[in-house]
């Protein structure tokens, strides 16, 4: 039911350095092994957000196996074109490959949209997206957008930039509903907002 939605499930995943690793480690549609992502084998520094992006992408579970990624990228942010193109760069090498691409991020252009099999919003104002992302959760399609209130508006993935580098809450309900999976070793890392393990 859509109106779940408005109060997600979330968990808050603290993932400063944990991601880095991702977007090498664990191919989409093969079985990933995430237990290079644990704690025991972090890297040294907090992930770019590429790194980020690309690792979350990773990580989750399309219904169909794909043979490529499509990111798309919000067309008015003026960082997306050196985002797209870093995050080309790094996809290229992925399995399956990334590519990205720019588009407006509009709900009356929803439609447009359906052929992305992951959309980052940025830090776009959430006021006015939830009719957007309520429409894009009834299809297998990863969001991502930067804020808490991003989940709390529909989005799947928030993503937050503090002090102790990037950090990341997932709307299970969103996840669940879209008929994404993400692994299950990823959702491991995530705490409780309090800070206890799930």
């Amino acid at each position: 039911m859509l109106t779940r939605l408005r109060l997600p499930t979330w968990r808050s995943a603290t993932l400063a350095m944990a991601l880095s690793a991702c977007a090498t480690l664990a191919p989409a549609q093969g079985s990933a092994d995430a237990s290079a992502v644990g704690p025991g084998n972090l890297n040294s520094r907090s992930p770019a957000l590429p790194e980020l992006l690309l690792g979350i992408l990773h990580y989750t579970r399309w219904p169909q196996p794909l043979a490529s990624h499509r990111l798309c990228l919000n067309d008015g942010d003026t960082d997306a074109v050196a985002l797209a193109r870093e995050l080309d760069a790094q996809g290229a090498q992925a399995v399956p490959p990334v590519h990205s691409t720019l588009r407006s991020l509009r709900a009356d252009l929803a439609d447009s949209l359906l052929d992305c099999q992951a959309i980052y919003f940025g830090a776009m104002p959430v006021r006015g997206l939830q009719p957007l992302l309520l429409r894009l959760n009834r299809h297998p399609i990863l969001t991502l957008g930067q804020g808490d209130d991003f989940c709390s508006y529909g989005g799947k993935f928030c993503l937050l930039q503090g002090p102790q580098g990037w950090q990341i809450k997932a709307n299970l309900d969103a996840i669940a509903y879209s008929g994404l999976r993400v692994n299950a070793r990823l959702l491991q890392l995530t705490v409780r907002p309090s800070g206890g393990r799930p």
